[in-house]
């Protein structure tokens, strides 16, 4: 995903479905002229732009492959209108990527998530995505999440009173045991809570600063690849 450039793919206008012409045609997307029968027409299919930068089908694919298999695509692009967003805040508090041992461990899970490393490899293939472009993503990727971890998640407390009050709301669930023995999961769970919160709120701020315009709402009714 660039912020000037999309990849290119190549789909005759003979197998567009009715649907999608007129999606097309409406964002101005349909080359012209007209391509002759038998030649093949280059597109792309743009879901958003955050910022001026382009997130298409493509990257949803890419992004939903590395990071989001079993999310709905609705949902994976909006995580990557946040992600697209967190990775300029990244560059503009000059967050360290991380090391390197770490984006290899992510390959490996996704490799082993995959069931061997053939399999692995031609997924990346069907999304026309080298390994070191996956790499990359991983990168940016893990990037905003120690963006996360240094600009929210250091900055949550969990006092002792409000586990205290916690363990009294919820005795029953913990049968008796003393305030001691589960101090410890409880104040965990408060530190969960408020950093989902507190990251939640950061997003919304980065996303009220921030100009998006979402193309369509249903990326999950576009075609597969052919």
């Amino acid at each position: 995903m660039t912020p000037d450039r999309l990849p290119n793919r190549t789909v005759h206008p003979a197998r567009w479905p009715t649907w999608l012409l007129a999606l097309l045609l409406a964002a101005g997307m349909v080359p012209t002229p007209p391509v002759p029968d038998g030649h093949a027409a280059l597109i792309e299919q743009l879901l958003a732009v955050v910022n001026g930068t382009k997130i298409a089908l493509s990257d949803l694919r890419r992004y939903r492959l590395l990071f989001a298999p079993d999310t709905p695509p609705e949902q994976a692009l909006q995580q990557m209108i946040d992600q697209q967003l967190l990775l300029v805040e990244a560059v503009r508090f000059d967050i360290e990527p991380p090391e390197p041992a770490r984006v290899r461990e992510a390959l490996q899970r996704l490799e082993q998530a995959a069931g061997s490393r053939a399999s692995w490899e031609a997924a990346l293939q069907r999304e026309q995505l080298t390994p070191p472009e996956a790499e990359e993503l991983i990168t940016e990727h893990l990037r905003t999440d120690l963006l996360m971890a240094q600009r929210v998640d250091q900055f949550v407390i969990v006092t002792r009173t409000e586990v205290e009050a916690a363990y009294e709301q919820e005795t029953e669930r913990f049968q008796g045991k003393p305030l001691e023995e589960v101090d410890g999961e409880i104040e965990r769970e408060l530190v969960q809570k408020k950093v989902t919160t507190k990251r939640q709120d950061y997003l919304g701020r980065l996303r009220a600063r921030a100009t998006i315009t979402l193309l369509t709402e249903t990326p999950g009714v576009l075609p597969s690849r052919p």
